[in-house]
């Protein structure tokens, strides 16, 4: 990963203009079907990734964090979904980032970077749910059955799909998000 060095005023306006793009892409969510209702998938971690691949992983872990505390403001699930999603947030720019960064190739190794941050996202959200879902589950009565079962079935597939996705459309706009790298650099 690169050195973490103080930001720019052009960085830093890219990093909150992509904060505010992933806040508005999260309100067009689609829900998965009941019971797991209270999950839903969008298209706010784009930013996120378009962030860390032309500003810095900081960049990237900043726009997750802060459309995660402005999105706290409209919440029913107490907190507990947006720290989720900060933690699967992190995890999917991570492991995009640390294979990018480390393989210094520029858009020739996005795939590889892609499956490392869908890879990620998974492992973090199976994480983050085993500490925080039993607890969330409690307070407003849940029913799920085998919480294993739950895990596995319902919030890996829906991580895996959600990374899938994320980086689906981050690709597509790659050719845009170019001409701002360079004038970063």
């Amino acid at each position: 990963m690169p050195k973490l060095k103080p930001f720019t005023l052009k960085q830093l306006t890219l990093t909150a203009m992509a904060a505010a793009v992933a806040v508005v892409a999260e309100v067009f969510e689609v829900p998965f079907p009941p019971p797991f209702a209270f999950l839903k998938l969008n298209l706010a971690d784009v930013p996120a990734i378009l962030a860390a691949m032309t500003v810095s992983p900081l960049s990237g872990f900043l726009v997750v964090v802060l459309r995660c505390l402005i999105h706290m403001f409209r919440t029913t699930t107490i907190f507990v979904g947006e720290t989720v999603n900060i933690v699967i947030g992190f995890g999917m720019v991570y492991g995009f980032c640390f294979v990018k960064y480390k393989r210094k190739g520029g858009e020739r190794h996005y795939a590889l970077a892609a499956v490392a941050g869908t890879v990620c996202t998974i492992l973090f959200g199976y994480a983050a749910n085993i500490c925080f879902f039993p607890m969330y589950a409690a307070m407003f009565s849940m029913n799920i059955g085998s919480f294993t079962d739950y895990l596995i079935n319902t919030i890996t597939a829906m991580n895996a799909v959600r990374g899938a996705i994320t980086f689906a459309f981050t690709a597509l706009l790659i050719p845009a998000v170019k001409p701002l790298k360079r004038m970063l650099s």
